[in-house]
């Protein structure tokens, strides 16, 4: 009898922490709320909707997924801006001094942030891509958005990273937003959002012209394979390819190939062959100059590189990064090969590059990657496969 006196309290329409019965426990308590993320329903004519405890509110985060509907319930909010305190203090991660709540990741290349703050400003709203005027295409290096003034490329790694961060706070992304006056992307999760800052882009856009000649190319792939025509309402020119005699380089020509192609990139600043460090991991050195949410930083790279023509790089062949970082202190190291990676290598450098305890981060060039690359830079590739 009493519970039920305390049940018919819950059904009025104060939606504020108060003394009730829990409807997912069925104890009483003297902080129930109103949840926004269950249905509601008619009772004896009055407008009805669950009510729990803390201790109930915060099982339902975590095994129902309640955090879809944390922009409406400010208990929700608090347990996801909990959770993300925590986990930013696990991962190194530190506070966001110009957002409040928000913190940036050990490389300064994102913010992380939940529904209870916005990045957005009163003179620079949040316009999610899908509005008018802003374009975006997701590419395998870089996302490219595209407005009426201007044309930016943002770290396909980076935003890779931002999607592991949100799985692990168990939420996903499901869309991006984007500041237009400060240039920055936005990626939107269940109860959270992060922001990052641009590629360096001094002298054209070169991630633009990469993703658009990649694009070009698959559709040649694919109208080859599926032999399309213009039954098909398709119509491809396919333009003569280019060739690759790797066998023709020796060890030497293709670690100044490698060089040459960091020389290249407008965000690299210097680049040296380093002869005699091949043992720790390191034939090039070159350093990243690039623009982050903390202001303008540099990283120095680590590149390895592996002339393999007849089989693929395995994990003997690798330095053991944690050991050669030890030595020369890089904040990425970079594996460059004329082959392919092995699963078990491929394994290995993944592991690596998720692996959050490492002050460093991974990345790799396998001869595909190479030599797309070189399909937009006519005067590299005729110094070394030229006839």
């Amino acid at each position: 009898m009493q519970k039920r006196k305390i049940r018919a309290r819950n059904a009025e329409r104060d939606f504020g922490p108060k003394y009730g019965i829990c409807d997912r426990c069925d104890e009483p308590a003297d902080d129930i709320v109103s949840c926004p993320s269950s249905f509601e329903e008619v009772k004896d004519q009055i407008l009805c909707s669950n009510w729990f405890c803390s201790d109930c509110c915060e099982e339902m985060f975590e095994d129902e997924g309640c955090q879809s509907d944390v922009g409406n319930c400010d208990r929700a909010t608090k347990i996801m801006e909990r959770k993300l305190q925590e986990y930013a203090k696990a991962n190194s991660y530190k506070p966001f001094k110009k957002l409040r709540k928000a913190y940036v990741n050990r490389f300064g290349t994102f913010a992380v942030g939940t529904w209870g703050t916005s990045p957005a400003t009163p003179d620079d709203e949040a316009i999610f891509v899908s509005q008018e005027g802003i374009h975006i295409f997701e590419g395998d290096e870089a996302v490219i958005v595209r407005t009426d003034s201007v044309t930016l490329s943002f770290g396909k790694d980076t935003i890779d990273e931002i999607a592991t961060t949100f799985r692990e706070l168990g939420s996903d992304r499901n869309g991006y937003f984007f500041l237009k006056k400060r240039g920055i992307l936005g990626v939107n999760g269940i109860g959270l959002w992060a922001v990052m800052t641009p590629f360096i882009e001094s002298s054209g856009l070169r991630y633009y012209t990469t993703e658009r000649e990649r694009f070009v190319q698959k559709i040649l792939e694919g109208h080859k394979f599926f032999g399309l025509s213009k039954e098909d309402g398709v119509v491809v020119v396919d333009l003569e390819r280019m060739s690759f005699d790797w066998k023709k380089l020796t060890d030497k020509q293709f670690e100044e190939l490698c060089s040459d192609i960091f020389h290249s990139l407008d965000e690299i600043e210097d680049v040296q062959i380093t002869a005699g460090t091949a043992d720790l991991g390191q034939d090039i050195a070159a350093i990243e100059t690039w623009d982050t949410l903390l202001g303008r930083s540099k990283r120095k790279w680590t590149i390895q590189c592996k002339h393999f023509t007849t089989r693929k790089v395995l994990p003997s062949d690798i330095a053991n990064l944690p050991n050669a970082y030890s030595q020369l202190g890089f904040d990425v190291f970079c594996l460059m090969t004329s082959g392919l990676l092995s699963p078990t290598c491929y394994r290995l450098l993944e592991s690596w590059r998720t692996d959050r305890t490492f002050p460093f981060t991974v990345r790799f060039w396998d001869r595909k990657k190479i030599e797309n690359f070189l399909r937009n830079k006519p005067d590299i590739y005729a110094k070394y496969f030229g006839e």
